[in-house]
């Protein structure tokens, strides 16, 4: 049986006077949240953008971590995530009804919801871009969770 090790184990099993802490770029930043609460009421109609919160140029959002959480909307409702550069960078279209609970990498484009998103400039601002709402239940309670790594 071999034993393997990581790049990070690696460079911290043996560092170097030059690189006291190898591969510091895949160990740093902190894990943080976002947490934006509304009403699915307040989301808009079909086709209407409600930005969600704006972050700092080169945070890296991680979808596999964030979610949405929502109460029975009473009716249909289907909407992405994304930002300026694309609506559903962070999760394709996802209907929410009952106690939906969507975690974002589920649906999300191509490899980077495992390992991050970093946010480009323009890009800073999240938004939920509503594809299908009918007419919700007013008090039903939206959660937003974006998880999301900054120093």
């Amino acid at each position: 049986m071999a034993n393997i090790n990581s790049t990070v184990l690696t460079g911290q099993l043996a560092p170097t006077s030059s690189n006291p802490l190898p591969a510091a770029a895949l160990q740093n930043g902190k894990l943080r949240y976002a947490t934006i609460e509304a009403t699915v009421a307040s989301l808009g109609a079909s086709s209407d953008t409600f930005s969600l919160v704006k972050l700092p140029v080169g945070t890296r959002v991680v979808p596999g971590l964030s979610k949405i959480i929502c109460e029975s909307p009473g009716t249909t409702v289907t909407g992405t995530i994304g930002d300026a550069g694309s609506a559903n960078r962070y999760l394709t279209s996802t209907a929410l009804g009952g106690s939906a609970r969507d975690i974002f990498w589920s649906s999300a484009p191509g490899t980077a919801a495992y390992v991050g998103y970093s946010i480009a400039a323009g890009n800073e601002t999240i938004v939920w871009t509503s594809s299908t709402i009918g007419t919700p239940t007013t008090t039903a309670k939206i959660v937003f969770l974006i998880a999301y790594l900054y120093e």
